[in-house]
């Protein structure tokens, strides 16, 4: 795939590679974080916005959990086969509003 910079002014194009996939951002997930707790867990949407997320990614290999967001039963069951576990203090700054 090649894709193009609309703001740029020149029409150089760049390959996408598939490392380009690899590095996402958290802030979609926790958008479907907040969403899903909304909608699934019925939590109001304050409750939803305060309530630690997780996000993962294929580089680094490591989950970021917002702390307090595991057990310690279900971090030493990650750990124990294998998953890197590491907290944050938040994994990205989300706003919403809500009718």
């Amino acid at each position: 795939m090649t894709t193009t910079s609309p703001s740029s002014s020149s029409t150089t194009a760049r390959r996408t590679t598939p490392d380009d996939c690899l590095n996402t951002s958290p802030t979609p997930l926790s958008l479907i974080h907040i969403f899903l707790n909304v909608i699934e867990h019925r939590m109001s949407l304050a409750d939803a916005m305060r309530a630690p997320r997780l996000h993962h990614q294929a580089l680094p290999d490591t989950l970021m959990v917002e702390t307090g967001g595991l057990t310690p039963e279900a971090e030493s069951g990650l750990r124990a086969i294998g998953h890197a576990v590491r907290y944050i203090p938040a994994i990205a700054n989300v706003n919403a509003v809500m009718r």
